[in-house]
Order: C-alpha cells, then structure tokens, then sequence
C-alpha cells in the first residue's frame, strides 16, 4: 500500500499531465484561431508543421491517460499473485512513456514562433 507522500505526488503528477495536455490543446486552439497566412511561405510552412506537431502531441498524450490506468491495475494485479506477464507490464511502460509527447509538443510550440517571428524579423532586417 502505498505510502501518503506517495499517494500526494501520484496525485501532483497526475494533474500535471492534465495541465500539460489541455496546454498543448489550448496552444494548438490559440494559433489556428490566430494565424495569418500569405505573408511568408516559409512562415506558412512552419506555422502548419507547429499546428501538426501540437495535434500529434495532443493525441499521444491522450493515449498515454488512457494506458495510465491499464498499467496500474496490471501493478496491482502482480502484486496480489495475479498472472499478468512481464512483457505486459512493459508493453504498458512504454505507452506511458512522457518523452515523445512532451518533446512534441515543445517542437510544435517551438514551430508557431518561428512562424509568427519570420515575416517581422525580415522585415527588419531589410
């Protein structure tokens, strides 16, 4: 049985990655809503690259909630003398893992500002 701060910072993870999909959705909603097209082909190019990014991310980081509570009756089910497979448990793992969703969604955002920073950047320049 897992302990009280244990319990806490299960609770403040998972309302981190809460916070962390409904931002990538939320970013995503802002710059669709906002986006000028025309200026810049390559401000165009990055702009839809930024908008595909946040969708991937989006959707992975739902995957991975949903996975999250497969995992954990798997956890328990092995703790009670359950018969559930080692290679179950980390097939699970590895649909939760957090890297590919949060490196997403920092490339997405990373995209949109470049995009919407290109057209006035060259324009100071010339």
């Amino acid at each position: 049985m897992p302990d009280m701060l244990e319990t806490k910072a299960m609770d403040i993870q998972e309302k981190f990655e809460l916070y962390a999909i409904s931002l990538t959705f939320t970013i995503l909603g802002l710059s669709i809503h906002t986006a000028e097209f025309g200026n810049c082909p390559a401000s165009d190019l990055f702009e839809l690259l930024g908008w595909l990014l946040l969708i991937l991310s989006g959707v992975i980081g739902l995957q991975r909630m949903a996975a999250v509570p497969a995992l954990l009756r798997s956890y328990s089910l092995r703790q009670r003398g359950g018969a559930v497979s080692k290679d179950a448990i980390l097939k699970l793992e590895k649909k939760t893992s957090s890297r590919l969703f949060y490196w997403l969604m920092v490339a997405g955002i990373v995209s949109v500002v470049l995009a919407r920073a290109l057209h006035p950047l060259y324009i100071l320049i010339n």
